[in-house]
């Protein structure tokens, strides 16, 4: 039975029900958890340069990475040669102690080193990549002989070589460095103790079986070539970064499978693999990928972890076989010729210290210190990001789907049991501000152990639709409950204690999401600190004038013991109730 048809009356509670239906807080709460969550992302040195892809983070399944920088320090040092035999050496020197060294033979290893090289001098410092730098400071330490640098061929990927054409006494010859394979192939002479030899193919296998041997112990190996005649093999070390093997464990936990795509031959990638702890079914060459086709690379990406002596095109071809297979893909890269991987990549990885500018623009985010572990803790904060903005919707929709209940119900029943300017002070002071700190929530404690969500899932999914549905039904019905209660005490004192319930009720709710979530409530200060002040807002309003404007009236202990039981039931209820319409207190 309606009690009043007073067109004021009826004004009021439409633009109640208006008010209530609006969730002021969310546009707001979303701008900032995202400008908050990029801004720690990027003191955990990752700069994100599109804002999707922090949603995208959340739905990664497969990382390709580098090897070379990015697993390892890319801290090059020479610590082996084999020329004719091996040749120790120790800080840079050769330590001249084997029958198979000559005079001539430290000179052409130190010039192919210093000479074949791109690295410059700035100052005190040799500036250039970290391989080229490495031999530069070898060459320097062994140098005999000055040449003077006619002209340079930069290293290619294509081919895995470079050139450099050098004068010495009017004499000019061609330095090469590049891949052992490539350069022995291209030589049909070799240095052997003093003097020019055929290079046989007894010979050719000793010197494959040597390189094979300083890939095994993860040497980064490059030959050295004089016009035809192959000079030797130069093996640096490059230690694995701190903390890769525990990020590489975390990503498998977290469902997301570690794929190495390098430029460096099979055997080095497999050595360094195993001291990473990256785990391979099976490595391939960028030979064998070369010739199969689309369809084929599908099947093989789905089973190998490993793909040495990669060209830029073979990258892209890689990752758009692991896309047509439904896979979310983080691209990391460094080059010109990467720049289309990464454009394509769902996420695209460009290095920030050896990153061109060509590849960081092609980028969605960008590694600042070009490690591995912080593509992990960039993944980690992008699922932090989307979790909380997961968190603080399920807040305000069951705040404000629960309001739009109890005004309609009231108003079929006949009152208007909670104002405009309540519920406008409730969306805006009670749910809005702990709304915004939920955005500042950390990691909870499983986030690395949970599967990457699906690309296109929602935020509001199955499970939380109905999580938000069946606490909004409760709640509604608790709070009618209360409001019918104290009616017989008054309209205005009805109407403090459904204000005060509603306030009651959603800081409450906070709780029940942080404790599905596997977060202390003190873990966000700033929510504690929202949690006060709204607390302290609602004392505000009861016990000064300002009752008045919110025509509310002050409480006395039985209220608020009331209010406490009211506080104990939605907490555990809520609890039990979302863990029982989802049965996975995750997505609550």
């Amino acid at each position: 039975m309606i009690h009043t048809t007073d067109i004021v009356h009826l004004f009021m509670q439409s633009v109640s029900l208006g008010v209530a239906a609006i969730p002021e807080g969310l546009p707001a709460v979303v701008t900032l958890t995202l400008a908050f969550g990029t801004r720690r992302m990027l003191s955990r040195k990752v700069l994100v340069k599109r804002l999707p892809s922090v949603e995208t983070l959340g739905s990664v399944d497969v990382i390709c990475t580098d090897k070379t920088g990015t697993l390892t320090q890319n801290k090059m040092k020479v610590s082996s040669i084999f020329a004719s035999g091996w040749i120790r050496v120790e800080n840079d020197k050769i330590v001249p102690e084997t029958t198979v060294l000559s005079e001539e033979l430290i000179d052409k290893i130190a010039q192919c080193s210093f000479y074949c090289n791109e690295s410059n001098r700035i100052g005190n410092k040799w500036i250039g990549s970290h391989v080229d730098v490495a031999l530069k400071e070898f060459g320097e330490k062994n140098l005999r002989t000055k040449c003077k640098v006619v002209s340079i061929e930069p290293f290619d990927p294509e081919r895995k070589m470079m050139s450099a054409e050098c004068e010495a006494n009017k004499k000019k010859v061609l330095y090469k460095k590049g891949a052992p394979e490539v350069i022995i192939k291209q030589c049909t002479k070799v240095y052997y103790k003093g003097r020019v030899a055929y290079l046989t193919d007894n010979v050719k296998k000793i010197y494959i079986e040597a390189y094979e041997k300083m890939s095994s112990k993860a040497l980064y190996v490059l030959a050295l070539a004089q016009d035809d005649v192959l000079i030797g093999l130069v093996g640096m070390e490059d230690p694995p970064r701190e903390g890769v093997k525990e990020a590489i464990n975390s990503c498998y936990n977290a469902g997301i499978n570690v794929i190495m795509i390098t430029g460096d031959n099979i055997r080095n990638a497999e050595a360094v693999a195993d001291k990473v702890g990256l785990k391979y079914k099976s490595s391939v060459t960028g030979d064998y990928v070369r010739n199969i086709t689309d369809e084929e690379l599908e099947e093989v990406v789905e089973k190998t972890n490993i793909f040495a002596r990669i060209t830029p095109r073979d990258k892209l071809r890689i990752l758009e076989a692991l896309q047509r297979k439904g896979h979310i893909v983080a691209m990391t890269g460094d080059g010109v010729n990467d720049a289309p991987a990464l454009k394509k990549a769902d996420v695209g990885v460009a290095m920030g210290l050896r990153g061109t500018e060509v590849a960081k623009q092609a980028s969605d985010i960008v590694l600042t210190d070009d490690n591995f572990v912080t593509i992990k803790e960039a993944i980690k904060q992008g699922r932090t990001i989307y979790n909380n903005i997961r968190k603080f919707v399920n807040y305000l929709l069951t705040c404000n789907i629960a309001e739009v209940l109890v005004v309609l119900i009231t108003s079929l029943m006949g009152y208007l049991a909670i104002t405009p300017i309540q519920i406008l002070w409730i969306n805006l002071i009670t749910d809005g501000l702990p709304a915004v700190a939920l955005g500042f929530d950390p990691p909870s404690a499983d986030i690395m152990s949970k599967k990457p969500r699906k690309k296109n899932e929602p935020i509001l999914n199955k499970q939380l639709r109905r999580v938000i549905s069946a606490i909004s039904i409760k709640k509604t019905l608790v709070l009618i409950t209360l409001f019918l209660a104290f009616l017989r005490f008054g309209i205005k004192e009805a109407r403090t204690m459904l204000l005060m319930g509603f306030v009651v009720y959603e800081l409450v709710r906070i709780g029940v999401i942080k404790y599905l979530d596997k977060t202390s409530y003190w873990s966000n200060r700033i929510l504690v600190a929202a949690v006060i002040i709204s607390l302290g807002l609602q004392g505000l309003i009861l016990y000064t004038p300002l009752s008045r404007l919110f025509s509310v009236v002050p409480l006395g202990l039985p209220h608020l013991g009331v209010l406490m039981i009211v506080a104990m039931f939605g907490y555990w209820s809520g609890i039990l109730l979302t863990k029982l319409v989802t049965k996975d207190t995750a997505q609550a």
